[in-house]
């Protein structure tokens, strides 16, 4: 199935919701072989999207055995499949005799279905048996509009921050709305984000957890990331330049990428560190940046309660997409961040 249609199906069912009895719904933004979590009655299903009915028996299977290396298959108490090499434990797996196969599958994995079409009376007796399962009119579905973001950039993004035990805060700013929320896991954050077109406001989140539910500075308590902002156009041209020179110099990014007007670099840190110390490590860094890369400006704001775009949403201020370009999810000591400071010498590619 392209992706557009699975796609084109979350945002549909998202839409929607009320009218398919979804008392929540949390998209995975492509983070996941689940395409989106939905409550039905208080209770949690987790649902995958198919064109046809029948892609269900290449997602589900677990093995394919020969048929002639089966010898007998028990379903009364311990279920199991004897073979000519052993035998192989079933659990509640589902076992099809094929012609030439003996096919188990596991059903495990999810437990609702999406789909447009169906070509296999049996497969669809058979799924919607084991799972909720909802068919959508092509036609209706495919008019939905896209929202111009980066699905998979947002879920590799907030997958990327989001650690431990903190609160996270999110903001919504269209026009003069400005919306805070706070989150206690990336789920959270997830759900939140669902609710919304995500290229209709400005959505941000702070790049350190906050300890208690409150936006001020001494609800920040520790330090996650290592963070630089270029705040120019020319910085998201010359962002293959930029990344290149950082790795040059011994301090490849964990994530980088595009914010719309300019470019985010982050340097995770291994552990997270007082957010006193944060702050002196974060204007040492930066003034070595600023010292190598004025013309790029970076930001040289050390605030230990700042807020940065999640990438992969729109970036309504400068009408432009953000999107992650880099990750190498190195995480870096507090010790070797600190060696980057103004005055050290800067390689040249």
């Amino acid at each position: 199935m392209k992706d557009v249609t699975r796609r084109k199906a979350i945002e549909y069912l998202k839409i929607n919701r009320s009218a398919f009895k979804f008392e929540r719904f949390i998209d995975l933004f492509d983070s996941s072989y689940i395409d989106f979590i939905a409550y039905v009655d208080g209770r949690e299903y987790k649902f995958k999207v198919f064109y046809n009915i029948s892609e269900i028996r290449d997602f589900f299977i677990d093995m394919q055995l020969p048929k002639n290396k089966v010898v007998s298959t028990i379903f009364e108490g311990e279920r199991r499949i004897e073979t000519v090499d052993g035998t192989i434990k079933l659990g509640n797996k589902f076992v099809w005799y094929g012609k030439k196969f003996v096919n188990v599958y596991d059903f495990s994995k999810i437990d609702g279905i999406v789909y447009f079409e169906s070509d296999n009376e049996k497969w669809e007796k058979i799924a919607r048996s084991k799972f909720m399962c909802i068919r959508l009119d092509y036609g209706s579905a495919f008019k939905t509009r896209l929202p111009n973001v980066d699905y998979k950039s947002i879920s590799t993004f907030i997958n990327f921050l989001v650690r431990g035990n903190f609160y996270w805060e999110t903001r919504f700013i269209r026009d003069k709305v400005i919306s805070d929320r706070f989150h206690k896991n990336r789920f959270e954050i997830f759900e939140h984000l669902s609710r919304f077109r995500l290229d209709e406001a400005n959505f941000y989140i702070g790049i350190n957890p906050r300890s208690e539910m409150d936006k001020k500075k001494k609800s920040v308590k520790f330090g996650n990331v290592i963070y630089v902002d270029f705040d120019s156009e020319r910085a998201k041209y010359d962002f293959d330049y930029l990344l290149k020179a950082f790795i040059n110099n011994g301090i490849e990014p964990s994530l980088a990428g595009i914010s719309g007007r300019g470019a985010h670099f982050y340097w995770k840190l291994k552990e997270m560190i007082p957010a006193d110390k944060w702050e002196k490590l974060q204007k040492r860094f930066v003034d070595w940046v600023h010292a190598n890369f004025s013309d790029y400006e970076p930001d040289r704001l050390i605030d230990r309660t700042r807020i940065s775009r999640i990438l992969g949403t729109y970036n309504q201020k400068s009408n432009a997409e953000s999107k992650v370009l880099h990750l190498s999810e190195k995480t870096y000591d507090a010790e070797t961040i600190a060696k980057f400071k103004k005055g050290l010498s800067f390689k040249l590619i």
